[in-house]
């Protein structure tokens, strides 16, 4: 966080000199303060393939007070089917925020956990994005057929089945 010149300095002991030294390293500028700041819960659990959840992503200007804030979605996992009410924002307020709503068909896949990120971007600032993490899980399937519950419960008959066989 320091702005101004960077200079490393030092001092060497020895024989038959000491030595103090100083090196120019240039100009330093602190690191950009961020005016866009997200954040959302979509973390979803035990989730039919083909089931609709949904979520919401809060975005927010966190920057100077009179600051306005142009955003945008950049991205988002390539499982299931996404839609966002809202892609962009422009002229959000220093401290408002705005509100997006998210809907996601979960794929096909059975007992699969998918994670991934949805990334909005500043539309003026490419380095200040933000990032929400994503989570979804479909569940273990149960669906045992009468024949798989007997063979469970009595072990001998899949010995006898495959002797016939």
């Amino acid at each position: 966080g320091y702005e101004g010149t960077a200079i490393l300095g030092g001092m060497t002991q020895g024989t038959p000199v000491d030595r103090i030294f100083c090196m120019d390293h240039g100009e330093v500028t602190p690191p950009p303060i961020p005016d866009l700041d997200c954040s959302g819960n979509l973390d979803w659990i035990d989730v039919t393939p083909s089931e609709t959840v949904t979520g919401t992503i809060t975005v927010e200007n966190i920057g100077d007070p009179d600051s306005l804030l142009d955003w945008e979605l950049v991205s988002y996992p390539d499982w299931g089917t996404w839609t966002f009410d809202v892609e962009y924002g422009e002229d959000l307020l220093a401290g408002e925020t705005a509100e997006i709503s998210v809907e996601v068909v979960a794929p096909e896949d059975q007992e699969t956990e998918f994670t991934g990120e949805v990334v909005l971007e500043n539309s003026e600032d490419p380095y200040d994005t933000c990032t929400v993490l994503v989570s979804l899980v479909t569940p273990v399937s149960h669906s045992f057929s009468f024949f798989e519950l007997l063979a469970q419960r009595f072990p001998i008959l899949t010995i006898i089945l495959e002797l016939l066989i």
